[in-house]
Formats: structure tokens, sequence, C-alpha cells
């Protein structure tokens, strides 16, 4: 099992289907299920299961995938810095980070980084949490910058950067909610727009009801806090959202601010960098920056 033939599983396991790595390799369907065969063989395991959407991995896949996809995104990487000559000696950091984060903190600051380390080219990823963390621990990129609360692990370096204060908004059709306090018993009636169970927001703010002894079941279930602000604006219902995020939609009575009796818990934005996977020093650079920026 040589480099090429290893590159071939790599790019099967990237696309989770042969006729696309062929295309992405420039060859033929036919000569990559030769090779994955040849691979099979050689082990003698099955790397894959196939069925007419793709392919999915095997146990025995996955073991293999897991020792090589490190060393493969480096490579995958440097392919792709290196054909622009002219920006061979610039950096390229790879950020991750989720839609709040992003908002609440990552926007603001890289303009302050971006002064500080000026040639330095940033590729930024968003997804979950969850999705995020994967690609730090496997090497995919450089840093990440996710909300709490999130599973911890123990390769991984985590600083909080950032607190985020959450409120609740209503829009034009409720607003007469936001003439006073009000506990967050009274506003069950109410519609509510709640992210959907796997999100981390969503654990938080259930936490909170809890413990308050509230039950809300939401009228409107989301899969992004980018959506929230959207929905209220359009009296959909009540949510809760970053008061970052929410500033601008109160400012210009696009939305309106509830005042509870309770006190919603802070959340952090939390900067995440492998301690595994040895990096360049612009990366420990720009960590060590935004530690010293952010306390």
């Amino acid at each position: 099992m040589n480099y090429e033939h290893l590159k071939i599983f790599y790019t099967v396991c990237q696309y989770k289907n042969i006729s696309k790595a062929a295309e992405a390799l420039y060859t033929s369907q036919p000569a990559i299920s030769r090779i994955i065969s040849t691979i099979e063989k050689e082990l003698k395991v099955e790397l894959f299961f196939r069925s007419k959407e793709g392919v999915t991995l095997t146990k025995e896949g996955e073991a293999l995938y897991k020792r090589i996809e490190y060393p493969f995104n480096e490579l995958s990487r440097l392919d792709k810095e290196m054909p622009d000559k002219s920006k061979m000696f610039d950096e390229v950091v790879y950020l991750g980070a989720t839609v709040t984060a992003l908002n609440c903190f990552l926007f603001d600051a890289m303009n302050e980084f971006k002064k500080k380390f000026p040639n330095v080219h940033y590729r930024i990823y968003t997804g979950s949490s969850h999705s995020i963390l994967d690609m730090v621990r496997n090497g995919k990129i450089d840093m990440a910058f996710v909300t709490t609360p999130f599973q911890k692990y123990n390769d991984l370096r985590i600083t909080n950067v950032y607190t985020i204060d959450n409120v609740l908004l209503c829009g034009e059709k409720y607003k007469d909610l936001a003439n006073k306090k009000r506990s967050i018993s009274e506003l069950t009636k109410y519609p509510f727009i709640l992210l959907s169970e796997e999100m981390q927001f969503r654990a938080h703010i259930d936490d909170f009801l809890i413990k308050h002894n509230v039950e809300i079941i939401p009228e409107f279930e989301a899969d992004s806090s980018s959506v929230l602000l959207p929905m209220v604006e359009k009296n959909y219902g009540l949510a809760f959202i970053p008061s970052e995020m929410a500033k601008e939609s109160v400012e210009n009575k696009r939305a309106y601010l509830i005042e509870l009796e309770e006190e919603i818990p802070v959340r952090y934005v939390a900067m995440i960098t492998s301690s595994i996977h040895n990096r360049s020093s612009i990366v420990r650079d720009i960590r060590e920056y935004i530690s010293r920026i952010s306390n």
C-alpha cells in the first residue's frame, strides 16, 4: 500500500462517493474501485459499505481513516496554499466558529488582530459546536470560537474570551409584554421560538427553565441561532437571543426587550486550540494576543 493508494482512499472518504472521488482525481470510477479493492485485499478487511447513494466507512475503514486524516489534511492545505507564489511566505490561518461566536465576538476581534498581523490570510468555517470542535481535534482548522456550554475534551486548550448576556425578545405584536418586568412563568401561554434540542444554546435555556420549574413547548424550533431574530421580528413568537445580536433590532424598534424577574445565566465565547497538533508560531501569537485583549 503506497501513498497514491492512501490518497485515493482518503479522497473517497472525503466525498463519500466513488464517482465524485474519481472526478476530483481526474481518473475513472473503475480505477478507483480497483485500487480500493486492492487495499482491502492487502489489509484483509472491508473498508466501505457500498450503496446506491455512495459509500460509508466500516469500523476498519474508520480506523484507517483516523490514522491518515491529519497528515493528509496538512498536505491538502499545503496544496491549496502553494500555487500562488506571490503568497508563499504569507501565513494562512484556518478558523472555525459558531454563528453566535462570529456575531458576538469574532467579527470585531478580527478587526483588531488583522491590524496586528497584516500578512495573515484567514479562512473561516462555520457550523455547530460539535462539528467545529471535531475540526480542531482532527487538525482541519487551527483555532475555533464556540459558545458555552459544549462538550470538553482533554486534547483541547480552552480559554473563555467573551461574556454573552442573553435576553428575551418579542416583536411588534407582543410589545405590550415589554412594558414591565415579567416572570418567565407568566409567559408560557405565548408562542416561543427555541433552537432544536441538540443545540447547546437550547440546553442552556432548558437548564434555566428547569431551575425555575417552567416548561415551554416551543411553537417553532430552529437549527441555527441566525434565524431566531428574523422570526421574532416577523411576530412568530418570543425567543432568547444574545444581547449583542439583538442590539440593533431593539434600537430600531423591530424587536422589543422583555425584562425578566429571573436572571438568565451568562454564556461565554471560548477560544479553542488543539493541545496535540503543533501549529505555526503565528497561530500561537494570535492565540496569545486574543487572550491578552480579552482580559
